[in-house]
């Protein structure tokens, strides 16, 4: 997937560059006055500003949009898209706490008066009462070893049987019509709940299952029965 296919669903069109909204000098300074000079990802001392939402997706230069960063992070960061709502795309990347990112939001438009900024703020004060949002890819790093609650759990000393492997496959890709083939990602996690499968046991089963000449893979991510 494109960073254009990416980020079209969450409401950015793509800007012509030369459209870009340029970053003035008085604004680099307003910036830096914010955030006491320092870099938002290490707090050493920022070397230039970074547009959190880039240009392309209409990121503007006004220091709603900018952070200070150092050269380290400037140039080994791409944009990153910080949504609140999903911290699990950044939060490892960034180096920024999920908690003080939203609280820090929270009190850069709690003094302002419009209509955007009541929203942003009454969205903060929602997601800090509710806590953290949590992946829910089953396999995600922060998920993992957390117990698969279903009530037709499969025993684990049993091994999962080809022909209902193979029925996942076949009923993973009836909820997809017009794709290639059964998604990947989503067989695995109907394995993981339905025999309680590491990522690892998953794709070996499926693997062996090429093997047998029994599933192929129409794309790079998807699966068929043959």
């Amino acid at each position: 997937m494109s960073q254009e296919q990416w980020v079209r669903p969450r409401g950015y069109e793509v800007v012509p560059d030369d459209e870009y909204d340029d970053i003035t000098d008085e604004t680099r300074e307003v910036v830096f006055d914010q955030y006491n000079g320092e870099c938002i990802a290490c707090d050493q001392p920022a070397d230039a500003v970074h547009r959190i939402v880039p240009p392309r997706y209409g990121g503007s230069g006004d220091p709603t949009n900018l952070v200070p960063v150092c050269d380290e992070h400037r140039h080994r960061r791409g944009h990153v898209f910080l949504d609140i709502l999903m911290p699990w795309e950044w939060e490892d990347v960034s180096g920024l706490d999920w908690e003080s990112y939203v609280e820090r939001l929270h009190d850069q438009y709690s003094g302002d008066d419009s209509t955007a900024a009541n929203r942003i703020v009454s969205l903060c004060e929602d997601m800090l009462e509710r806590g953290k949002p949590q992946n829910p890819n089953p396999y995600a790093k922060s998920n993992l070893g957390d117990p698969v609650d279903i009530d037709d759990v499969v025993d684990e000393d049993e091994p999962a049987a080809s022909e209902s492997v193979k029925d996942i496959i076949r009923r993973v890709g009836e909820q997809y019509p017009d794709a290639a083939g059964a998604p990947e990602q989503d067989v695995l996690l109907v394995m993981r709940d339905r025999f309680e499968m590491d990522k690892e046991r998953a794709s070996s089963t499926i693997e062996s299952l090429q093997n047998k000449g029994e599933v192929y893979r129409p794309t790079d991510t998807t699966l068929k029965l043959v």
